[in-house]
């Protein structure tokens, strides 16, 4: 394999560093230097990974990739001396090894096992009405969210830990306050009267959770409780290389530090790709990791899978990409709606910002008896978490008074804020999907659907099923690429944010990403 003149600095960096790792745990001195490589769209970061252990064969590398599915397909790929994984199985195996069992699914539990479990907030809520600790009019849905979201910011509740064989200091990388309570509520989709009543339980709830953790954990825990245990070690490592550094949270950070405490460091991101801070993501985490853990950095600005024309109207947003010698001319070229109906064909990305004009392409496409699959499962819950709790249950309702209804839920939201925020956006967004299946839904069946029907109708929208056209936001489409892609409403990126200059980034971030998706032709869609 040829290497790029990047590539071969960043391995001769590798290569120095795990030399000065050795002799510093032989007491020679030294003192090796953690890397980040700011590594452009189609730069090749997983072949630059997979590369990479070749030249330190002796070290044992681990790959930390952003999910299972990627994992499994890093894992084929290194030699013998690379493992790959993610940071919630590498806490799942860190409690396994403190707690001196096992965890796994309730199904596969044997004698000694700890039980791994997606419904443990949810089991701990309703023993609790079942005790009478908690009101039965707490909404258990709403606690097992709110805990949720706390597990991922790392906060910890005061009042102690009890049941574990080291007791938790009450103290986590967020402060257990009324106002970060509130944080977490106005970021999330919760609709609730009584605020105060359920912070109370989620906390409640939370510290048993917490104190269960030796017999049972969550997806969540896996990092959570990982990371706020005292006394807890991770395995160690010669290189941790991470991908998608731009993606991480605080916990997952925190995680990747802690991994890092003898091991050399190799993070791998692009500044220009991070779109995720809705969820959690900080803009600036490769500038946070850079710093505490005192990397130098490097570039991977090659792009092997973008037309040079792509890359010049990438450029125009960062100088921080480049096109590959031999790259081919590629095309760009704005096409009315219509156009892009009579072109599509098997194989084909149509990208957009929002879902809403996506799930109407997805109608116009069944009509025309357009094969296609509609990415975005958790997508597709959310707007129907939305409709339910703006509907009652079963009720066929017309779509004025449900569009009206959800407007107020909007508009409430909104004057709390001095400006849009991601909540309201949202129900907006959710909003239009809605009144769009609604409509779509009453054509078809000349009647009303109820609430149940709507729901049913986005889930098998958003099933991720089946051949055809891919329909996709621009999130869901970061990782992909496709020989065509038809980006709708290009000149609609803009993000709520809570800084406006958060907001402008993000938005650079989005458009940088649907420029980059094609490895040919790509067709500017106009609404």
């Amino acid at each position: 394999m040829e290497y790029s003149r990047y590539q071969i600095a960043i391995f001769d960096h590798v290569k120095a560093a795990w030399g000065q790792l050795k002799s510093r745990r032989a007491g020679r001195g030294g003192e090796p230097r953690n890397l980040i490589v700011q590594a452009t769209a189609g730069a090749g970061k997983t072949s630059t990974i997979v590369e990479l252990c070749k030249f330190v064969p002796d070290a044992r590398v681990e790959v930390v990739s952003f999910n299972a599915r990627v994992a499994d397909d890093v894992r084929k790929r290194l030699p013998t001396n690379g493992t790959s994984v993610t940071l919630h199985a590498v806490g799942k195996r860190a409690l396994q090894a403190y707690f001196g069992r096992r965890f796994v699914k309730r199904e596969e539990m044997n004698t000694g096992d700890g039980e791994l479990s997606d419904k443990k907030t949810a089991r701990i809520v309703a023993k609790l009405k079942e005790e009478g600790r908690l009101s039965p009019y707490v909404n258990t849905s709403h606690v097992v969210k709110l805990i949720s979201r706390a597990k991922g910011v790392g906060l910890v509740p005061t009042g102690g830990v009890v049941g574990l064989k080291d007791p938790i200091p009450a103290v986590g990388l967020t402060p257990d306050t009324r106002d970060n309570w509130q944080d977490l509520l106005e970021s999330s989709d919760i609709q609730t009267k009584d605020a105060v009543q359920l912070v109370a339980a989620a906390r409640e709830v939370l510290l048993i959770s917490l104190a269960s953790s030796g017999a049972i954990i969550d997806f969540d825990d896996m990092l959570y409780v990982s990371v706020v245990l005292p006394n807890l070690s991770y395995p160690r490592r010669d290189i941790v290389a991470v991908d998608e550094l731009q993606d991480l949270d605080p916990m997952q950070r925190e995680m990747v530090r802690r991994m890092c405490e003898d091991a050399l460091f190799v993070g791998v991101g692009d500044r220009m790709q991070a779109i995720y801070g809705w969820r959690g993501a900080s803009p600036d985490s490769m500038d946070r990791i850079a710093h505490d853990l005192h990397c130098i950095e490097l570039p991977l600005s090659i792009s092997y899978r973008c037309p040079a024309s792509h890359v010049r109207m990438a450029q125009q947003l960062t100088d921080l990409i480049e096109a590959r010698p031999d790259a081919p001319e590629g095309i760009i070229e704005s096409i009315t709606f219509d156009d892009m109906m009579r072109r599509l064909t098997d194989g084909d990305a149509v990208i957009c910002r929002k879902n809403a004009p996506l799930v109407s392409l997805a109608y116009d496409l069944m009509k025309a008896r357009i094969p296609f699959r509609l990415l975005g499962k958790d997508a597709g819950s959310a707007v129907a978490t939305t409709l339910r709790s703006a509907s009652r249950p079963d009720a066929a309702e017309s779509i004025e008074r449900l569009q009206l209804k959800l407007e107020r839920m909007r508009e409430a939201h909104a004057k709390k804020k001095e400006e849009e925020d991601d909540k309201t956006a949202r129900l907006a967004e959710h909003l239009e999907v809605l009144v769009c299946v609604t409509e779509n839904y009453t054509l078809r069946c000349d009647r009303t659907p109820t609430t149940e029907e709507i729901a049913s109708e986005i889930s098998a929208l958003f099933a991720e099923q089946g051949r055809g056209v891919t329909l996709s936001s621009i999130h869901r489409a970061k990782g992909g690429e496709w020989p065509r892609v038809f980006w709708m409403e290009p000149d609609n990126c803009a993000l709520p944010a809570r800084a406006p200059e958060s907001r402008h980034h993000e938005m650079l971030c989005v458009r940088f990403v649907a420029t980059t998706r094609s490895m040919s032709e790509l067709y500017l869609v106009s609404a």
